[in-house]
């Protein structure tokens, strides 16, 4: 006699971004990365290509300084042992002996760097508020991205691109971001050096982007669309931690110079990084 004839239950899973920390926990940080800008202007007569790439390796010890309602780090103390970027082909170590950083968010999310107790803004603070593991935002990515209930493998839901782009903010800009969706897939499953992760894609598009560089100049008006490749452990706990990030970013904006001269832009930057996160005893 058969019995249990109806179709298998497919696999669902519970998607986490964020992992819980606490204050005083110490680990040690590798991380890879590389960035990517190009950049095309033209006009009547010609056209511009700029393009520029960077590679960068960080060795570091971490600890948790302060936690947010999340758990999620709010400063950092780091001790840095190793810090390289290659750019044009051209290698330099930005640190060669151990040196040690504050790493803070601001009102605003954003991740600002003190050495000895003054704020830096270097091209070693540009580099670690980068490769640091502090949210970047007011808002955690499980906020942002993070379904509502477990899902099959394949599966997409929205998230609030309209949240994501008011975390895209930058004052330093006379920005707007309108007309947003964005939606987060559930792409597969694959081995990681220590465990099981997921493959997830996010997708963000702005059918309404206004971007002014300079008041004496119009704005430029456009379109901008992001996609986002994250390999992330689908055990929650803390660590160790391996994760993976692939980020592209583009954006067409067209403009009328003094309403005579048409003006396009096209940017696309590519951020790769992947960073291992290992406990070590707490730092003293």
């Amino acid at each position: 006699m058969l019995t249990g004839c109806g179709k298998p239950k497919e696999p669902v899973y519970q998607i986490k971004f964020d992992r819980p920390f606490r204050v005083g926990q110490s680990y040690h940080q590798s991380t890879d990365g590389e960035q990517a800008m190009e950049q095309k202007f033209s006009g009547q007569s010609r056209s511009t290509n700029i393009n520029r790439s960077l590679k960068f390796t960080l060795e570091a010890d971490m600890q948790v300084l302060e936690i947010d309602s999340d758990q999620q780090p709010n400063r950092l103390r780091a001790e840095v042992q190793k810090l390289t970027r290659v750019l044009v082909g051209q290698s330099k170590d930005l640190i060669k002996s151990r040196s040690s950083y504050i790493l803070k968010r601001n009102a605003r999310g954003k991740t600002e760097v003190e050495q000895n107790g003054v704020t830096i803004s270097n091209e070693t603070a540009k580099l670690l508020q980068m490769i640091s593991y502090l949210p970047d935002g007011r808002v955690s990515d499980d906020q942002l991205f993070a379904p509502t209930r477990p899902m099959p493998l394949g599966a997409s839901w929205s998230y609030n691109a309209d949240l994501l782009a008011s975390e895209l903010y930058d004052p330093d800009f006379l920005m707007e971001i309108n007309q947003c969706t964005g939606a987060v897939q559930l792409i597969s499953l694959t081995n990681c050096s220590e465990t099981t992760c997921f493959i997830l894609k996010s997708d963000f598009h702005a059918a309404d982007f206004q971007l002014t560089v300079s008041k004496r100049l119009p704005a430029l008006k456009g379109t901008m669309e992001m996609q986002m490749t994250r390999v992330i452990p689908t055990n929650p706990v803390p660590l160790p931690l391996e994760r993976e990030e692939v980020m592209t970013a583009r954006a067409s904006f067209a403009t009328n110079l003094f309403n005579r001269l048409p003006i396009r832009a096209d940017a696309t930057i590519t951020l790769k990084l992947h960073s291992v996160l290992k406990p070590v005893p707490d730092l003293p």
